[in-house]
């Protein structure tokens, strides 16, 4: 058994809803608070009677970790701050990674939601999963894991997947984007937009997409799946205006983090109109990976790194080699694996995978 840790400074909201994404995972649950009002703390404890204040006010983030994990009815802890909600975590792998890697420090996937409109979800590698009668967090209000013994080292990664808190600001723009879109589709209600002249047509599509963006970076992809196929549907829509190719981007990531990877292949129909974009090759290439279609997969990448330019950085590099290595790997081609992972350079999850391969 696990548990789950979260340490709410006041972020009442903020925890019920990581707590909530946490309910159907077989985890402990422990909250750290200072602050929290008998309604919020009667909120909170319909997920865990283990429920601790504190004056963390006084303390740094460090110790506070320290003293919540030592309140832990297990050994094995999972740190979880306020907001963070759970992308993808299976308890029986995970129990036996920390089996297999046993001592060492977990690391799991943390995926940001970017700020700007033509960002990408970012992917990080943190430790989030520890002993704690091996490790401790040192480093004030910057907390990092240390072992407690100069013998207990070392990292594995996990397939755990967490995302980062929503910033509310994103909220809002989903409601501005849709009152705009609304506005329009009511000037011209009545209308056939499929039969507008080329300029209306491209005008519905911005604004289609600009909702379906809105909805993209509030992780609402299944909304923002329809909003983007709605925009791309127009027979005039002309495919070098740049929000189009980044409509065409953010509908195939948007189908595959809403689980419809099977209708992502729906791409492959406007492959051609794209075939240069090193973003929209690395896409196919997780596309085709996610469908089983592994041969493919790695053409795309290759074909990716061979652009000279890309929106997204590393697509053209770093990360169609990662992916890359993962396929030879899951070959168990550990030689052609190797030589892709270090064709990573700095890349973090890259430099984990090659340790894995020298233990």
């Amino acid at each position: 058994m696990i548990t789950a840790v979260i340490v709410a400074k006041g972020d009442a909201k903020a925890t019920l809803t990581t707590l909530d994404s946490l309910e159907k995972y077989n985890l402990d649950f422990l909250v750290v608070e200072e602050d929290f009002t008998e309604e919020e703390h009667v909120a909170v404890s319909r997920y865990t009677p283990w429920i601790y204040t504190r004056t963390l006010s006084k303390e740094t983030m460090a110790d506070a970790l320290n003293a919540a994990a030592a309140e832990a009815h297990t050994e094995d802890i999972l740190v979880m701050y306020p907001g963070e909600t759970v992308g993808q975590l299976n308890m029986d792998e995970l129990m036996e990674a920390l089996s297999y890697h046993s001592g060492q420090i977990g690391l799991v996937h943390r995926i940001s939601t970017p700020m700007e409109d033509d960002g990408e979800p970012e992917e990080e590698l943190l430790p989030r999963l520890y002993n704690r009668t091996r490790y401790q967090f040192v480093g004030g209000d910057k907390p990092k894991l240390s072992p407690l013994e100069e013998t207990v080292t070392g990292n594995f990664v996990t397939d755990a997947v967490i995302w980062e808190a929503m910033p509310d600001a994103q909220a809002a723009d989903v409601l501005l984007q849709e009152s705009r879109l609304e506005e329009f589709l009511s000037k011209h209600a009545g209308a056939d937009l499929g039969e507008a002249r080329p300029e209306i047509q491209r005008e519905a599509a911005e604004l289609i997409f600009r909702a379906g963006k809105a909805c993209y970076l509030q992780r609402d992809y299944e909304n923002a799946a329809e909003y983007f196929g709605m925009g791309l549907s127009f027979d005039e829509l002309d495919v070098s205006a740049p929000f189009v190719e980044e409509m065409v981007i953010d509908f195939g990531y948007a189908l595959m983090y809403s689980g419809q990877m099977k209708q992502a292949l729906v791409l492959e129909a406007i492959y051609e109109n794209f075939d240069k974009s090193a973003d929209f090759l690395y896409l196919m290439g997780m596309i085709y990976r996610g469908n089983g279609r592994s041969a493919e997969a790695m053409e795309e990448y290759q074909k990716a790194v061979q652009c000279e330019n890309a929106r997204k950085a590393g697509v053209n590099s770093y990360l169609a080699h990662y992916r890359m290595g993962e396929l030879w790997s899951d070959a168990e081609q550990v030689e052609k694996a190797k030589k892709e992972f270090e064709a990573c350079g700095d890349y973090e999850p890259a430099k984990e995978r090659l340790k894995e391969f020298d233990l």
